[in-house]
């Protein structure tokens, strides 16, 4: 937090460097959980790399701070914040890059949360095949989109398959 304030006193409260460290301070409260601290600085981040022009930097502050809606159960805050980062990245990156698939593994565990099983269904196996074309079928983000698609089949009582 000083370490913010002095940067901004430095170079002004609109400046890459205070957005740079906005987002890393935020991360790191969601990390410690400190939701309401992660969620003001991950918002402050959005704010300036928007008037920036950092489409990249805005994508990744907008993922995490969907994280923290999803955390706080303001899961259609969520799900926006999920929706718009995967436009973005799909714009940038196209289809099929490692960020768009863990962007839809974060939307179909949000969706899942709000009860919508067959759209989370449709958004984590989108997550499996681009995972399986990035990195095969023996891959830790494979098996955690497979945990999810789990979870997803015994929250609607569908245990067997």
């Amino acid at each position: 937090e000083k370490k913010l304030a002095r940067e901004a006193g430095r170079v002004g409260m609109d400046h890459k460097t205070v957005a740079d460290r906005a987002l890393d301070l935020g991360q790191l409260y969601l990390e410690q959980d400190c939701l309401n601290e992660a969620g003001a600085k991950l918002s402050e981040a959005i704010r300036i790399h928007s008037l920036l022009g950092d489409d990249a930097s805005v994508v990744d502050a907008s993922g995490y701070l969907g994280l923290v809606y999803a955390r706080q159960g303001k899961l259609d805050d969520a799900v926006r914040l999920q929706k718009q980062a995967l436009r973005m990245l799909r714009r940038g990156h196209g289809e099929v890059h490692e960020s768009v698939a863990i962007t839809l593994s974060n939307l179909g565990m949000t969706l899942s949360e709000q009860g919508n099983f067959d759209l989370a269904m449709k958004k984590l196996e989108a997550a499996r095949e681009i995972f399986c074309q990035l990195h095969g079928e023996d891959h830790e983000a494979l098996s955690n989109v497979l945990t999810l698609m789990a979870n997803v089949l015994y929250a609607q009582g569908k245990r067997s398959k």
